[in-house]
């Protein structure tokens, strides 16, 4: 029996070989090719793709869509997100009337993502009144100044069946870009309930939901009224009781943005924090005198279930054998990726535990048998010059496979171990991925020609031990350029 090729797949390869095509196609050819492409039996479409076929800014765009969706009466996919010319998918603009009409007729959509063009709020609102089956949307809004939404029951009528509403503002005023985002970030939160993702895909802006998800659970009251919300970005100003955040039964995903307690040197409460049943994803940046308060609540509650744990410090200077051994030496079975940055870690000497105790002054025995991916970025300057962290231990980690070390600061003895146990091929044996970056600081003159070899000997034996895998290795001594702020920093400085 032949196998039946299905319409969406027929148009899809359609476009793929009249991109891919090297005889210059006239524009009207292509138009006309995919006019008779188009089958009223589709219901997928992916038109950045087809836009491509065609000169940047080509006029008649609007034509060619309005055009081969004629008779897209089954369509419940739509997407103009990314084509196939990746220059192409950063830019966007003002969605032409026709072209809103002609999605409005789309009436069975059920996703419809939307990069390379943009709508006001109003228009938008207007658009998915005419979609009643939207599950999930993704759309670029023009910001307004002083935005607010005034009509709560049209909101709720047009956005309420919605599962996912991410969105991104068209504005190259940051100030403004934020301000909306935060203003329809809160309002869909106490508004629409059925929402299980929102907000900004690329996490651009930090939207801080905490006084509005207390507020709602507050409100909420015997209403039995429940948020389906998986991902929650939260800034951490004021204790969290426990019970205060039980209409979010279903967060999987928690961003925490710790503020400084000027009052309490142990930290906020957080108990209100540790309910989260389903929690795997845990993210918390700006981690400063408090870290280890914090760390020991978080992980004594979700250490068995998390799967990614990522950890962003302030410059203070961390005991880094109390937080590896904390979260590598203790077994607490699902992580799967752990992320620590801006580490600016104690010397020996001055390593005490979370009692203000002596601390231990070496990692203990790894156990973590699910940790595929590490990263881990050392401060760009550091407290104590002399610091170091014991690299072969660290690499030790039974099941790595992606690694990404920079500005490791450590000592030739430990480099050499390091590559003793490559060389043995005892560690790093499942590796794919591996970057390597020493701190220069620690560098002794006469050290520099030992540690050199050293570097190309582990990158070296970790690309001989290829399996018929694709593998990435890079090994270097860093050194910072004048005025340099590491990624991670610009990162959380810029939210």
């Amino acid at each position: 029996m032949p196998t039946v090729i299905s319409p969406d797949l027929v148009f899809a390869d359609l476009v793929k070989a009249l991109f891919n095509n090297e005889d210059h196609l006239d524009d009207s050819y292509i138009k006309y090719a995919l006019e008779e492409a188009f089958s009223p039996n589709m219901t997928e479409l992916d038109f950045a793709k087809v836009m491509d076929l065609f000169p940047e800014n080509y006029p008649q765009i609007i034509d060619v869509f309005t055009s081969i969706t004629s008779r897209a009466s089954n369509i419940l996919i739509l997407k103009i997100t990314e084509g196939m010319l990746a220059e192409r998918n950063f830019n966007s603009m003002s969605m032409d009337v026709k072209m809103v009409e002609a999605i409005g007729r789309m009436s069975k959509l059920i996703i419809l993502k939307v990069q390379r063009f943009y709508l006001s709020f109003s228009k938008l609102i207007d658009l998915c009144r005419k979609l009643p089956w939207l599950k999930i949307l993704f759309f670029k809004i023009e910001p307004e100044p002083e935005f607010e939404v005034n009509d709560i029951e049209n909101f709720e009528q047009c956005f309420g069946n919605l599962e996912i509403f991410q969105f991104t503002p068209a504005s190259n005023d940051r100030r403004l870009n934020s301000q909306f985002q935060q203003t329809l970030t809160l309002e869909c939160i106490s508004t629409l309930p059925n929402l299980r993702i929102l907000g900004d895909p690329d996490d651009k802006y930090f939207v801080d939901m905490l006084q509005t998800c207390l507020e709602s659970n507050e409100l909420a009251g015997d209403n039995n009224w429940i948020s389906k919300l998986t991902h929650l970005t939260l800034f951490l100003g004021e204790d969290v009781p426990e019970n205060a955040l039980n209409i979010f039964p279903d967060v999987t995903q928690l961003h925490i943005w710790v503020g400084n307690n000027q009052e309490n040197n142990t930290g906020y409460l957080v108990t209100g924090l540790l309910d989260f049943q389903h929690l795997s994803k845990l993210t918390m940046c700006e981690l400063g005198m408090n870290y280890s308060h914090y760390i020991k609540c978080f992980l004594d509650v979700y250490g068995r279930r998390l799967k990614h744990l990522i950890l962003n410090f302030k410059s203070y200077p961390i005991n880094f054998v109390w937080l590896f051994n904390t979260i590598c030496c203790n077994n607490l079975g699902s992580l799967q990726e752990l992320v620590m940055c801006n580490l600016d870690i104690q010397p020996p000497s001055m390593m005490v535990d979370e009692r203000g105790c002596d601390a231990a002054v070496e990692l203990g025995r790894l156990s973590y048998e699910s940790l595929r991916e590490l990263q881990l970025e050392f401060a760009c300057k550091k407290t104590f010059s002399q610091a170091y962290v014991e690299l072969s231990k660290i690499l030790s980690v039974p099941n790595l496979e992606g690694v990404r070390l920079i500005r490791v600061p450590t000592t030739l003895d430990e480099l050499w171990e390091t590559m003793i146990l490559v060389t043995e091929r005892k560690i790093l044996k499942k590796v794919t991925y591996f970057v390597l970056e020493l701190f220069d600081e620690q560098i002794i003159e006469n050290e520099i020609i030992a540690r050199a070899r050293c570097c190309q000997t582990i990158k070296d034996k970790l690309l001989s031990n290829i399996e018929e895998v694709e593998k990435f290795v890079e090994v270097t001594i860093y050194t910072p350029p004048p005025n340099f702020q590491p990624f991670f920093s610009k990162l959380y400085n810029e939210i």
